[in-house]
């Protein structure tokens, strides 16, 4: 039986509930702090802790 593949994460936190309606509700995107280099960015949902320039930076 093939696995099924999880949606991509929208690019507009503002589709995130038409994509996923099972998340979490706190599972909301908006502004986090990166783990990495405390900068405030936005954030897609739990999954994106971690801001653009650091997420590069690997």
């Amino acid at each position: 039986m093939p696995q099924q593949r999880a949606a991509p994460a929208p690019s507009d936190p503002a589709d995130a509930e038409e994509i996923s309606p099972y998340r979490a509700k706190r599972d909301a995107p908006g502004d986090r702090v990166c783990m990495s280099c405390s900068k405030t960015f936005p954030s897609l949902g739990w999954h994106n802790r971690l801001c653009r320039d650091c997420a590069k930076r690997g």
